[in-house]
C-alpha cells in the first residue's frame, strides 16, 4: 500500500479521535458533578462514588461509537451510574453480612432513631441511605435528580408501577423515621 495512502488513513483516524475527545470532554465538564453528587447520596462514600462516575466515564469511552448514537448519552450515562452504585451497595451489602457472621457481630443493626430526641437536627441523607437499594434508588432520583416516574422506570429497567410502589412505600418509611410532619407536601 503506498505511503499516502496509509498517511490518509492514520489522519482520519486521528481527526475522528480528536473529535470523540471533545465530545467526551464535553460530557464530562456538564454532567460529572450531577453524577458523582447522585452517586455519593446513592452510596454515602464520596471516593466510591468519585471512582464509580470516572469507571462509567472510562466505560463510555470504550464503547465510544454505540454510546454516541444512544439517544441521550447523559441518561444512558445516569443508568450506567445508577447501576453501578446498586451494585457497590449489593456488594457491600453481602460483605457486611458475611463479615457478621464470621466476626460475630452485627453490623447491620440500626440505630434506634427517636425524632423527638433529634427535634431539627434530622440528618435526612441518613434517614435516605437507610432506606433499601431499590426504594433509595427510587427516591434519589425523583427528588435530587428531579426525575418524573417514568423516567425513574427507564433509569432502572423495572415497570412503573413498581416506582410508584417503591417510592409509596419509601416515604412511608421515611415518614417513620422523620416524622409525619416531615413528610408533608413531600409527595408529587
Amino acid at each position: 500500500m503506498p505511503a499516502g495512502v496509509l498517511a490518509e488513513r492514520s489522519l482520519a483516524r486521528s481527526d475522528k479521535g480528536a473529535e470523540r475527545d471533545r465530545e467526551l470532554a464535553a460530557l464530562f465538564y456538564e454532567h460529572y458533578d450531577p453524577m458523582r453528587r447522585l452517586a455519593y447520596v446513592m452510596i454515602g462514600d464520596g471516593d466510591a462514588a468519585e471512582e464509580i462516575v470516572m469507571d462509567a466515564f472510562a466505560k463510555a469511552l470504550s464503547r465510544w461509537k454505540s454510546f454516541r448514537n444512544v439517544d441521550w448519552p447523559p441518561a444512558y450515562l445516569r443508568q450506567m451510574v445508577v447501576n453501578a452504585c446498586r451494585s457497590r451497595m449489593r456488594r457491600r451489602a453481602i460483605e457486611n453480612r458475611v463479615n457478621s457472621f464470621v466476626h460475630h457481630r452485627d453490623e447491620q443493626r440500626e440505630k434506634t432513631f427517636d425524632v423527638e430526641d433529634h427535634g431539627l437536627g434530622l440528618d435526612v441523607w441518613a434517614a435516605v441511605r437507610s432506606l433499601p437499594d431499590r426504594q433509595r434508588a427510587c427516591v434519589v432520583l425523583r427528588y435530587l435528580e428531579g426525575l418524573t416516574e417514568p423516567e425513574i422506570a427507564e433509569t432502572l429497567d423495572c415497570p412503573l408501577g413498581t416506582v410508584k410502589s417503591q417510592l409509596s412505600r419509601a416515604r412511608a418509611r421515611l415518614a417513620e423515621r422523620l416524622g409525619p410532619d416531615f413528610m408533608k407536601g413531600g409527595e408529587t
